[in-house]
């Protein structure tokens, strides 16, 4: 079982489908940072290598929307909450090539999702813009046994989202989303 926390940098490009609500098709990047967070479980199906499940998520904390040049509108407010919540969810591998040291490389595929997160009270969580689709996340870290069976580590963990979803008006909105290389700081019981 791995727990971890972190901070990183968050990346989102999205557009929308060409449409005369908007005038055409809208485009538009947001950057910014993120807490990072980490939940894993597995079970060793070989020397070094692990295989479970895994939640890996960067909640925007504060970014700046961009829209582009080349962008026909801007977007409706519900596709820039100012504050988000990215998560992937699925099947993770995890190998130690040498199982008493610390070193290891990381991989996770699985469902991804994208919700707005508001902190108005009026609002109805059912009226908050969400999109799904899937994703990728990448990683290599380093352990310290600290116990027999206790470590703490520090890793570089990568996420990348491809999503679709629709907004208020039906419209539909399409998104690559992630972090960059960020540092992720863990403990785990093996």
């Amino acid at each position: 079982m791995r727990l971890g926390t972190g901070l990183g940098a968050y990346s989102e490009s999205l557009r929308s489908e060409s449409t005369d609500l908007y005038g055409g098709k809208v485009q538009g990047n947001t950057t910014g940072i993120a807490t990072l967070g980490e939940f894993a479980v597995g079970g060793n199906i070989g020397k070094g290598l692990v295989l479970g499940c895994g939640i890996y998520s960067a909640e925007l904390i504060a970014s700046t929307f961009r829209v582009s040049k080349s962008s026909d509108g801007s977007p409706p407010s519900e596709l820039d909450p100012g504050v988000r919540n990215l998560a992937l969810i699925g099947p993770f591998l995890d190998w130690y090539p040498n199982p008493q040291k610390g070193f290891h490389l990381q991989v996770a595929l699985g469902f991804a999702a994208l919700t707005g997160v508001s902190v108005d009270t009026n609002v109805d969580r059912e009226d908050v813009y969400h999109a799904e689709g899937g994703g990728i996340m990448l990683g290599a870290g380093y352990e310290w046994w600290i116990g027999d069976e206790w470590s703490l580590g520090v890793e570089a963990r990568l996420l990348g989202t491809l999503l679709t979803g629709k907004d208020d008006s039906d419209v539909r909105w399409f998104h690559a989303a992630g972090t960059s290389p960020s540092p992720v700081f863990t403990v785990t019981y093996h």
